[in-house]
């Protein structure tokens, strides 16, 4: 989907599917949204388990502690 996790600015880019990261707002982003969802076919990572609750929680405060650029 052509998304590059190498940079804060490259998630908010995103990839084909629109920008990953809402700074601020995980529940609007949907790096975080990807990572919770009950949908196997869109759950990231696509193969494998889930991440654990505690790493989607320490992404969740990651992002919710982010803040937003200067407009």
């Amino acid at each position: 989907g052509k998304l590059a996790l190498d940079s804060l600015e490259a998630l908010q880019r995103g990839g084909a599917s629109g920008a990953s990261l809402v700074p601020g707002n995980s529940e609007a982003s949907l790096l975080y949204q990807r990572l919770v969802t009950e949908d196997r076919a869109l759950r990231m990572p696509l193969a494998g388990k889930a991440l654990p609750a505690e790493t989607i929680a320490a992404i969740k405060e990651w992002i919710d502690g982010l803040e937003a650029a200067p407009a």
